[in-house]
């Protein structure tokens, strides 16, 4: 399959459901700027969305996707809606109005998929095929199947190459009607839908002034998050649980003495229904990798006989596998965090919604992240701390910055966060310089430019080592920025902090830098992300070749470009060498994992498990059997060396383990990203999302694979001297090993 539609298929099983609401098709209720769309998601890399009125069909509104100075080859842009399939029909169609300028290598199109049990009913991302500069037009899609089993519809336009698309007037049809009027699928419809009380304001003002508030409130967000996911009454989609805690909390916050803290958890649970408190022993097996932490709900010295007795009754009640709130993908096992309510409107400055943003991610992550036990911290600490700080939080800001720490302390790479537009401009800052940077023996070295086009004379160059900005030194604003930059490592998050440091709210800052021994300081003009991103009409630069030859005797393969159809050739011609170099320092641009590891092994070969949740006991996480890639009896019998580093992250990191599991192969390099398997999406409120590694990788011995990386076999870290003399000291040691020197 494409690069694109194995990228896309992951996200597909990344996302999670909403409630049934009309999209925005016309974009006429999404503000100016490059915020999402509700429901909205943007798929790709390295280009940019924004919602605009200067070029637009109809109405006021518009979407642009344009191409980032800096895409590559395989990059695009597609921005979708996710619409929950709860209507009923036998066909559907999509339409649009597209508009393009300058599409070149490349083309713009409708795009639709279809992901439900089993396999994807329908996938279209080339069926509209629009090069070059096209006025206004309708578009649609064939009429196609609305398959038994569809859970969700991704709707939308998407753009590979150089250009500029713009799409407007969205329809979706379902037999020939617009789909919100489709008849319903029965059981569809929810309570909760229908329960919208505090869609803008909780209501809820917080005056937290001793920690036994704190701690109470620490206890209801434990039980607050156990009864979410446990109890069967809330999985059948009869309570909206966020409204329910604010028509609690009044009553719950003046509360100080704990035989009336636990009474009132005792007359709120009760109020849920009976549950039959049987069905359901959960038995540790073999393949048991982490249990539920549930000891705290059978302390009765701080719950009392009669909350804990009422707690453990809902543990060990049979639960069926459909819940309003969470579900396995059927195709992956990673977990979809559905019908959660993104409440892009509120004020940060409502302690309600405050709190519930602390409930809803400690309990996400309590009962469905499969790494919580590399946290690095006893995870059960964080509501007491982070209540705390979010209560505490002057303004709106320093809310956000909150929820970015608690989500950096989950210490996983694929935790990446997208805020509003005013918080990610006041933490990162607006404007670029025009510098990548990359850290070489803790040093901030300029590595590159953002815009080549933008270089001049008299710009820093290559090399240079930026030791102050604005007069804080690299150190201390590393120091500052490090609780809130995501990482599963140290290597990750340095890599991740590079991308921040010349950043600046203002149009220019002070550097001091050394070069060849000497200091000196410039100001460097900082440029608009328009800007600086611009479209180009230049293209990417020619790609190097996927193979070559460094000598006679030593091939080299570069995963970045590599593609399924060119695998025959290339190895092919590469067969009769004494060694082979696999360089996964960047993303793969195909999935390569089972069809070239084959050439690598005699005979079939375990090489990876995972270990997924459970809705039948939420915190469970159990072993698959371990996969294997394949072999041929006439594998290549020379030497296999792999390269990794820092940006080798998640299907780079898979495809490392697979081609390691050949006797023939060996890992070179530094510490990988240490963030392997699908990802989940989460929503918070205030529109904040995130993601999490949603399914544990581990070696079929059962090694960890999070937060440490593919630890390589030969440890080479490139030196500062390397760098500067325009060496590749990683790849020098792995021709020395095919070499055996």
């Amino acid at each position: 399959m494409s690069r694109i539609f194995s990228f896309l298929f992951l996200m597909c099983a990344a996302t999670f459901l909403f409630a049934q609401t009309a999209a925005d098709f016309t974009f006429e209720n999404t503000p100016e700027g490059n915020a999402l769309p509700e429901n909205g998601i943007l798929w790709g890399s390295n280009y940019s969305l924004n919602i605009q009125s200067t070029i637009k069909h109809a109405g006021n509104n518009a979407l642009e996707l344009v191409r980032n100075a800096d895409a590559g080859e395989k990059d695009f842009g597609c921005f979708v809606f996710a619409v929950p399939v709860t209507f009923s029909g036998k066909t559907a169609q999509f339409k649009a109005f597209m508009k393009t300028e300058a599409v070149t290598d490349g083309y713009a199109s409708l795009f639709v998929s279809i992901e439900g049990s089993g396999n994807n009913y329908y996938f279209t991302n080339n069926v509209s095929n629009l090069k070059g500069t096209n006025d206004w037009y309708e578009f649609n899609t064939p009429q196609f199947s609305l398959g038994k089993g569809a859970e969700t519809m991704y709707v939308g336009v998407i753009l590979k190459g150089n250009g500029s698309l713009w799409a407007d007037d969205f329809q979706l049809l379902v037999d020939g009607k617009d789909y919100l009027k489709a008849p319903k699928i029965k059981g569809a419809d929810f309570k909760a839908d229908q329960d919208t009380a505090f869609s803008t304001s909780s209501g809820i003002e917080i005056g937290i002034t001793n920690r036994v508030q704190v701690d109470n409130i620490a206890l209801l967000c434990k039980v607050w998050g156990f009864l979410k996911y446990y109890h069967p009454a809330i999985a059948a989609g009869n309570y909206n649980w966020d409204n329910e805690l604010f028509r609690f909390l009044p009553s719950y916050l003046p509360i100080t003495d704990s035989k009336q803290r636990n009474d009132s958890l005792l007359a709120w649970v009760s109020k849920l229904g009976p549950v039959s408190g049987k069905g359901n022993k959960m038995k540790i097996k073999k393949n048991t990798k982490l249990t539920p932490e549930l000891n705290w709900i059978t302390d009765t010295t701080m719950l009392g006989s009669g909350l804990s007795a009422a707690l453990v009754q809902i543990r060990n009640t049979k639960r069926v596998e459909n819940n309003y709130y969470i579900s396995l993908n059927k195709n992956v096992g990673n977990p979809s965090f559905n019908n959660e309510r993104s409440y892009k409107t509120i004020s940060w400055n409502d302690d309600g919604f405050r709190l519930l943003t602390v409930f809803r991610y400690y309990n996400m992550i309590e009962y469905f992240f499969p790494n919580r036990h590399l946290i690095g911290e006893d995870w059960h600490n964080i509501p007491n701390e982070f209540i705390l700080k979010m209560i505490a939080a002057k303004d709106e800001i320093e809310a956000q910055k909150v929820v970015l720490e608690m989500i950096t302390r989950i210490n996983d790479t694929h935790a990446y966060p997208k805020f509003g537009e005013e918080f990610s401009n006041d933490f990162y800052g607006r404007n670029y310089a025009n510098y990548k940077l990359t850290f070489i023996e803790n040093k901030a070295v300029v590595s590159g430019y953002l815009n080549e086009s933008m270089m001049k004379d008299d710009d820093l160059q290559i090399g240079d080592i930026i030791i102050d900005i604005n007069g804080e030194t690299v150190q201390q604003k590393v120091d500052r920025l490090k609780k809130h930059v995501p990482a599963s490592n140290e290597a990750a998050r340095m890599r991740n902090i590079a991308g921040f440091l010349l950043r600046s709210n203002d149009r220019g800052i002070t550097v001091t830098y050394v070069r060849e021994g000497k200091t000196a300081s410039k100001s460097l003009p900082c440029h608009t992300p328009e800007a600086i991103f611009a479209k180009t009409n230049t293209g990417a630069e020619s790609a190097a070749p996927t193979w070559r030859f460094m000598t006679p005797e030593i091939g080299y393969i570069y995963l970045g470009t590599a593609s399924n159809k060119e695998l025959s050739k290339m190895m092919g011609e590469l067969r009769l060498t004494k060694g082979i170099i696999i360089d996964i320092r960047c993303y793969p641009s195909d999935f390569t994992v089972f069809t070239l590891s084959q050439y690598f092994n005699l005979k079939k070969t375990p090489f990876v498990k995972f270990s997924n949740g459970s809705i039948q006991n939420p915190g469970m996480f159990t072993f698959g059997k371990p996969l294997s890639v394949p072999g041929m009896k006439s594998a290549y019998n020379g030497k296999v060396v792999i390269l990794v580093n820092e940006t080798t992250q998640s299907s780079a990191e898979y495809h490392a383990m697979a081609f390691r599991a050949s006797p023939v192969a060996s890992v070179v390099g530094s510490t990988t990203a240490g963030a392997d398997g699908n990802v989940s999406l989460i929503t918070l409120p205030g529109g904040i999302t995130t993601y999490i590694s949603g399914i544990g990788v581990y070696y079929p011995d059962g090694t960890e694979t999070q937060r440490v990386g593919i630890v390589p076999d030969v440890v080479v870290t490139p030196t500062l001297r390397g760098y500067l003399d325009g060496r590749d000291e990683v790849l020098e040691k792995a021709v020395q090993i095919i070499e055996g020197k």
